[in-house]
C-alpha cells in the first residue's frame, strides 16, 4: 500500500529483530491477506500474523457497513492459513461473531494431540 513489498517489509523487520510479522486491514480483506502471507511467507520461517478487515466499509443510510459475514469472511481463511500465517484474527468491520466463525475454522485445522 505505500509501496513496500509485503517481501521487502517481512525482510526488513526480521532483521530489525521482530519476532512476529504481518498484516492488518487494508484494500482487499481477506483476499488479499492471503497473497501477503505467501509472499512474506518467501523471505522468513518466522511468525506471520494476519488481522484483515471484513470486506470494504461502505456508508448506508449514515452507518458504516462491510460487505463480508462472518461466514463469508471465515471462508476465506482456509487461504491464509494455507499460505503460512500462524495467527489469524480480523479487523475493521469484525464482531464477536466474525471472531467465533473464523476460530471454528482455526480449529478444524489443528492437529490432533497425542
Amino acid at each position: 500500500m505505500w509501496g513496500t513489498s509485503p517481501e521487502q517489509a517481512a525482510k526488513i523487520l526480521v532483521e530489525a529483530g521482530a519476532d512476529v510479522v504481518g498484516c492488518n486491514c487494508g484494500d482487499g480483506g481477506p483476499e488479499r491477506a492471503a497473497g501477503i502471507m505467501q509472499a512474506m511467507r518467501k523471505v522468513t520461517k518466522g511468525m506471520l500474523v494476519a488481522y484483515p478487515n471484513a470486506g470494504l466499509p461502505r456508508i448506508q443510510a449514515g452507518r458504516t457497513t462491510y460487505d463480508l459475514s462472518p461466514d463469508e469472511m471465515a471462508a476465506r481463511y482456509p487461504a491464509i492459513l494455507d499460505a503460512g500465517a500462524n495467527i489469524v484474527g480480523a479487523c475493521c468491520g469484525s464482531t464477536p461473531a466474525h471472531i467465533a466463525r473464523i476460530a471454528e475454522v482455526v480449529r478444524k485445522r489443528r492437529a490432533p494431540r497425542a
